[in-house]
């Protein structure tokens, strides 16, 4: 993780935060004179093409790999464990998610500072207990103005804070755990869960584990805890001299004990009284406990269901989508930024172009992949090398390239 992240300086990512029509519309305003926007247009929409083929294969993989690790297949009992397919889906999958620019979360950002703000105002609990898989990735990490709930609810404040875009949670539950309690509805043995959330503070990302817990912070105990002791001492102080004469009348009734004066009587019903007034002021308490538990745990519920975007089966195709996108903008910006240039250019100087222009266009951070985007335009012949400069063909030469690019692609996925 990047030692200078903070809200007002999030770490740079992969990730290119700019729609991709918005891209092309942008790059093919500055395109070199003779070319036209129409031309450029063609070219990104048969990059999207090519790439969609190449992800469908990896999409279907997925899909056949995860049939028996699904949890809501039907059934309740443990999935089968087959550790040799289980692995080669974990690795299909890193290969996706990596493709779609998401980026593993370090330990320390899914342990946010206690001082860290959130949309959920509540101390949650996860155990690591039953997964043998347990990882999350984010994308679109950037400083944000969100607004969290402060007084119990009674007050709202807006402030500052670390939210990603979209975050992914995978999570394997080992095939001979034996969850108990709660967990017994949520965790299916041998089953990985594929969840992606969108819109997530960092000091969030906990409320997102499956088995995530509010517990009462010690502020919250108190804050209940100490009217407690104040209205229900004085009640029992109260009770305490009467009690050794409820014992007496007790005793009279039931044999036990001779007679009982009136008076007796009277300090008894009194007793008795104080003991039932007494069991109320604790019981309203208790209530006041839970219902504050409830109304956390109800935050949890809604951070988890209202930014949840997809999961499992569904997942892939939501996934596969977001690494198609980032595969045509990062080959279109390579391509169009090495054509602006007017001349070639090393790999680096490509890349710092890209980052600058991504930031001066759009205000964006990114640490841009040029390895990649090279390869790819490699692999489709819209890229000429000389030694270590790289130049891009005229634009009409490209969509010959990418004609015959196509039409080879098509011949491979039709074998």
């Amino acid at each position: 993780m990047d030692a200078e992240a903070s809200p007002d300086h999030p770490p740079r990512g992969r990730y290119i935060p700019v729609g991709r029509r918005v891209l092309v519309a942008k790059l093919s305003e500055e395109l070199p004179e003779g070319e036209t926007r129409d031309a450029f247009d063609t070219l990104a929409r048969r990059l999207t093409l090519l790439f969609h083929i190449e992800f469908f294969e990896l999409r279907e993989r997925l899909k056949e790999l995860y049939l028996g690790f699904n949890p809501d297949q039907p059934g309740k009992g443990a999935l089968p464990a087959d550790p040799p397919v289980r692995a080669a889906f974990l690795e299909t999958l890193e290969e996706a998610i990596q493709a779609a620019n998401f980026r593993a979360l370090e330990q320390d950002e899914l342990l946010p500072a206690q001082d860290a703000a959130g949309r959920v105002n509540a101390q949650v609990r996860v155990t690591e207990d039953g997964f043998d898989v347990l990882r999350f990735y984010g994308r679109g990490r950037r400083g944000r103005s969100i607004t969290v709930p402060k007084l119990f609810g009674l007050r709202r404040e807006t402030v500052e804070a670390p939210v990603f875009e979209h975050v992914i949670l995978v999570a394997g539950i080992d095939p001979v755990f034996a969850p108990a309690g709660h967990e017994a509805d949520r965790l299916r043995p041998g089953g990985i869960y594929l969840k992606l959330f969108r819109d997530i503070p960092q000091a969030d990302l906990r409320t997102l584990y499956p088995n995530a817990r509010v517990v009462m912070s010690v502020r919250d105990k108190l804050i209940l805890g100490v009217p407690a002791l104040a209205g229900g001492v004085p009640i029992l102080l109260n009770i305490v001299p009467a009690l050794s004469v409820l014992l007496v009348v007790v005793g009279a009734y039931l044999g036990i004990a001779g007679t009982v004066e009136e008076d007796a009587v009277k300090q008894a019903l009194a007793a008795l009284s104080g003991l039932g007034a007494l069991g109320g002021f604790l019981l309203r308490q208790w209530v006041k406990y839970e219902r504050q538990k409830l109304r956390y745990q109800k935050q949890v519920a809604e951070n988890a269901y209202f930014n949840s975007v997809t999961n499992n089966a569904g997942f892939f195709d939501m996934l596969i989508g977001a690494s198609e996108d980032s595969e045509v903008k990062e080959a279109l910006l390579a391509y169009a930024l090495l054509r602006r240039a007017g001349e070639p250019l090393t790999q680096a100087e490509l890349d710092h172009r890209i980052e600058r222009w991504l930031h001066d266009r759009f205000g964006a951070e990114v640490d841009f992949e040029i390895d990649d985007a090279i390869d790819k335009l490699a692999k489709l012949a819209l890229i000429d090398m000389d030694g270590e400069r790289l130049a891009a063909p005229p634009l009409s030469e490209a969509l010959d390239r990418s004609d015959a690019a196509w039409h080879a692609l098509s011949r491979e996925a039709l074998a």
